[in-house]
């Protein structure tokens, strides 16, 4: 797969979309329990464990059920911070799903603009309609604030007009924008929920227009940072898949990258 970028095409290895060097460094909103909560939750539930083991060995059972957990956590934590990298610039799959340099984009769930600012480095004279509920718990203040703050950083402020919608009901008319993006947002929907976001952006989208979609799926990876009964609630891979086809998408392409997983959706005739 191709995408353009620069004039120039581009082969899919991965895509990484690194950030200028600013006097101002971003920040996407990740609070104290995202950045510290895995590590500390880990190392009190190894220090309960080993507490418990010590004074009571006929515990052992329980102390190995939290020692589990604080295992658990410590995965959580490595993956945040060395696969996730919550601090860092998305990275984008190399995939051809912008029609133009000129294309009207829709950035559907930008939270605080980590999506809005990589497309903004393959996107040379579109423009990005960054589009979001904002009121995201994980996110200081919805993540609205952070937003402008953060185009301003990248220094695009002028190539993305921010809005308040609700994916599952957008208000712009039908066939307006050229491609969509949509980065870990839908997979935290219900499940009805998610095919009518997959709708209303089939709707708005132009004839043969694109939908990188990055979501994540029930594996080890989400094993690591949520516990089993939050990785059985996601949506599966086939799940997705006939989603697509309810909403009128069909898929042309698929992997993972970075801990997650992306497709690429075509409107479909």
């Amino acid at each position: 797969m191709e995408h353009m970028r620069d004039g120039k095409k581009h082969t899919k290895w991965g895509g990484l979309l690194r950030r200028k060097t600013t006097d101002q460094d971003y920040d996407f909103g990740w609070g104290f329990t995202w950045r510290w909560g895995f590590l500390i939750g880990g190392i009190l539930f190894l220090a309960l464990s080993i507490g418990i083991f010590i004074t009571n060995k006929s515990l052992y059972i329980l102390s190995g059920l939290l020692f589990l957990v604080a295992l658990q956590l410590f995965m959580g934590d490595l993956a945040l911070r060395h696969i996730h990298k919550i601090d860092a610039e998305l990275i984008l799959p190399y995939v051809n799903w912008l029609t133009s340099d000129e294309d009207l984009v829709l950035d559907a769930g930008c939270g605080s603009g980590r999506t809005s600012i990589a497309v903004s480095k393959i996107l040379k004279n579109g423009k990005i309609i960054a589009v979001d509920k904002f009121d995201a718990p994980y996110i200081g203040e919805g993540g609205k604030r952070l937003l402008e703050q953060n185009l301003k950083v990248a220094n695009i402020q002028n190539k993305a007009d921010v809005q308040t919608h609700d994916i599952t009901n957008l208000t712009f008319e039908n066939d307006v924008f050229n491609a969509a993006v949509s980065t870990y947002v839908l997979d935290h929907m219900s499940k009805d929920d998610q095919l009518k976001g997959l709708k209303e952006v089939n709707r708005v989208l132009k004839k043969d227009g694109k939908f990188l979609m990055m979501i994540m799926l029930p594996n080890f990876f989400t094993f690591m940072i949520f516990n089993v009964i939050s990785v059985l609630k996601l949506t599966s891979h086939k799940e997705w898949n006939q989603f697509f086809k309810d909403a009128n998408f069909k898929c042309i392409d698929d992997g993972e990258i970075n801990g997650g997983h992306y497709f690429l959706l075509e409107k479909a005739a």
